[in-house]
């Protein structure tokens, strides 16, 4: 019992030290200083996770993060050039998909090329795959590459027209008078 009542005391000496510096010379606390001098101590509770409020788009960014986040490591040790029973399960597959998409939410669309393709090399009679690596290189104003791409996926058959003339992720190809031909070109497949 002595010695724990040595340690609350020695606890409560430190309590009092740590309050007579804190308070000023008559014992009372001092006036929060301004910007010149020292700023007013915050509370604990002031930096509570629960008591900030995130702005509505970083909240949805700090969500999507984590969910790519979450996707990549399921997917760190699937071998991709593997092929037959060996390669990639469909689950696989839908999941690097859905980590595409991810990626073209967060911006990151150099993140969003590596992953078509992967999913190109994967399934490469896919229009769609190939549709998406052209937005992805259209997001990058890397004109050349998406034209080239987009008339392979519309090779293959990609036959969304609706999508071609609305999706924003082509904006930077449509002033590009090779695009309209390549929309004229396949129009009549539509």
């Amino acid at each position: 019992m002595h010695g724990c009542g040595e340690r609350l005391m020695r606890a409560s000496d430190v309590r009092r030290e740590a309050d007579s510096d804190r308070l000023g010379a008559a014992g009372t606390e001092p006036e929060p200083q301004t910007r010149q001098g020292r700023q007013p101590e915050m509370k604990s509770t002031d930096c509570s996770w629960k008591n900030m409020e995130l702005p509505e788009d970083a909240t949805e960014t700090l969500s999507l993060e984590f969910e790519a986040a979450l996707v990549e490591t399921a997917l760190e040790k699937v071998d991709w050039k593997a092929r037959g029973s060996a390669g990639p399960s469909k689950k696989e597959i839908g999941l690097l998909v859905a980590l595409g998409h991810l990626y073209a939410r967060l911006k990151q669309h150099d993140k969003g090329i590596e992953v078509d393709r992967i999913l190109i090399n994967i399934c490469p009679d896919d229009p769609c795959f190939y549709y998406n690596l052209a937005c992805s290189h259209s997001l990058l104003g890397q004109v050349d590459e998406a034209i080239r791409i987009l008339g392979h996926a519309l090779e293959l058959g990609y036959d969304n027209f609706k999508g071609l003339q609305d999706d924003p992720d082509l904006d930077n190809l449509r002033e590009d008078p090779r695009y309209e031909d390549l929309l004229g070109e396949f129009e009549s497949t539509f």
